[in-house]
């Protein structure tokens, strides 16, 4: 039986006086906004329904292999984070960010701060304490990488003949890690701010075939964070020529890249897109107009037929005949672009739930 509603606000408050906080404590934490990543794809694979990106107020996990755009897309992200009025801060536990990099993406230097630090329990008092200090500014803090953090212990001058012993301080990183994640997932939500992990894949060892197949890689520091992640992004790229963006002299410009969802709170888990990430020329960006066709169709958009030549149909039941070489010319006339934009509005914001790719019991984990 129901409560009254005078006796069901007695109950929270009763609850709220019991907990020592406010009321709203019992707010919902659905994401109130969203930094986009660069890729139109790849926002509206992350929520279903929305144009979404990385969720503002939570810890996203950015891992992939070596060489396949973490750090781009991080700095991608950044520029994204301050054109919404979110200070970046960038923590380099690698010692290896470049100024030019991050304006070529698009950062605005003079309000951008980078920390050089690898030290695990530095890191999170820092993230914590400025949160604390600063509860009114709206902060995004990009850990890169996680996979190249040490815990105190470990640099301890004390601990110097224990330092390079790989089994001399084997579990503690995964543990202060997973204690950090935890203890800083509420400051990040009530101050609004976001916080971006990048991290290392490596190749998944075991004694199970099968493991091995379904699940070809991990992550260093085991799954102890990824239980605060709310989403996980994996980036892998194509080792064919044709992932390889080129100019005529040969030179390397770009790469084609795959960025998987292992884990989304939001929906849309374990899909798979590809983008693409630019360096070669004065900036650093990611394109995805030329995939566009591919993912409306590999998505089966009600409103395009495929074949030797490509239909599209418009609303007023009228078609339109095109070759698939042709669709990056044909997005510059505003009838079809805006045709396009349609398919992309019912195929990814209104897809239906049955639409999804089933979850499987496998890594957060």
């Amino acid at each position: 039986m129901a409560l009254e509603k005078s006796k069901f606000n007695q109950l929270k408050k009763s609850i709220a006086k019991t907990l020592g906080s406010a009321e709203t404590d019992f707010e919902f934490t659905d994401p109130k906004d969203w930094i986009s990543t660069g890729s139109r794809l790849l926002d509206y694979n992350i929520c279903q329904g929305k144009v979404a990106g990385i969720p503002v107020g939570k810890v996203t996990e950015i891992a992939g292999l070596n060489s396949a755009g973490k750090s781009f897309m991080s700095a991608i992200i950044c520029a994204n984070a301050q054109k919404k009025g979110i200070v970046p801060i960038y923590i380099d536990s690698e010692f290896a960010v470049q100024e030019d990099l991050l304006r070529k993406a698009g950062v605005d230097i003079e309000q951008f701060v980078i920390i050089s630090q690898n030290k695990l329990e530095t890191i999170f008092a820092t993230v914590e304490s400025v949160m604390k200090d600063n509860v009114d500014t709206r902060f995004l803090f990009v850990l890169d990488s996680l996979a190249n953090c040490i815990t105190d212990d470990e640099s301890e001058e004390s601990n110097l003949t224990k330092t390079f012993n790989p089994h001399s301080f084997m579990g503690q990183g995964p543990k202060v890690a997973g204690k950090g994640f935890r203890k800083l997932l509420k400051p990040l939500w009530e101050t609004q701010s976001t916080m971006v992990v990048v991290n290392h894949l490596k190749d998944n060892i075991s004694a199970d075939r099968y493991e091995m197949m379904i699940n070809p890689y991990r992550t260093p520091f085991g799954s102890a964070p990824a239980y605060a992640y709310s989403l996980r992004l994996w980036l892998t790229k194509a080792r064919t020529k044709d992932g390889r963006l080129e100019t005529e002299t040969g030179d390397l410009v770009g790469n084609k890249v795959r960025v998987e969802n292992k884990k989304n709170r939001f929906g849309r888990e374990r899909r798979k897109i590809d983008i693409i990430l630019n360096w070669g020329d004065d900036s650093v960006s990611i394109s995805d107009e030329q995939l566009w066709f591919e993912a409306l169709k590999d998505a089966n958009c009600p409103h395009i037929i495929s074949g030797q030549r490509n239909t599209l149909k418009y609303e007023d039941g009228t078609e339109e005949k095109f070759y698939s070489k042709d669709f990056l010319s044909k997005l510059k006339e505003p009838k079809f672009a805006k045709r396009i934009e349609e398919c992309f509005r019912d195929t990814f914001l209104y897809a239906t739930a049955s639409d999804q790719v089933p979850q499987t019991e496998t890594d957060v984990e």
